[in-house]
């Protein structure tokens, strides 16, 4: 119990210079522990995301039904080829009329663009979304997301 409280006690002296200094004010009642926290939540978040140097391209086809998807899926497997026009004919989303080219991706899709498995000229799905069911094509890819599987 003695050697506990000691450990303790030099625990506390050793850090409470750090604890003195992060309390002190830097701007107004901002002190040094707000800007600690603050970066490594920075940090965090950095460390967590999704590397956006790492970058695709990606066309999808959206529908109501999952069923449906995977009708398409099936037609899309016996000809690749056709994921254009099917995305014209069948898709629910504005970018139909330009092949079912992405702009903008919801976080679902980074899933399935960002996995290292993924190669670039497949399609995957269905993957649900609130919009409904995707299948998705990764059509382009930086040099850092390529991977030995790319076509």
């Amino acid at each position: 119990m003695a050697d506990q409280q000691t450990l303790m006690q030099r625990l506390t002296e050793f850090a409470q210079p750090a604890i003195n200094y992060l309390n002190q004010p830097v701007i107004g009642p901002i002190k040094g522990w707000h800007i600690l926290f603050f970066f490594l939540f920075q940090a965090f978040q950095a460390f967590t995301a999704p590397k956006r140097g790492n970058s695709v391209t990606a066309s999808h086809i959206l529908v109501k039904e999952e069923a449906e998807a995977k009708e398409l899926l099936e037609k899309i497997k016996e000809d690749p080829t056709k994921f254009e026009e099917l995305a014209e004919k069948h898709s629910s989303c504005p970018s139909k009329s330009k092949g079912g080219d992405l702009g903008q991706m919801v976080p679902e899709f980074d899933k399935v663009c960002f996995d290292k498995e993924t190669v670039v000229g497949e399609v995957y799905g269905p993957v649900k979304t609130s919009f409904g069911y995707h299948l998705i094509k990764v059509t382009k890819a930086s040099p850092e997301r390529e991977n030995k599987k790319t076509n």
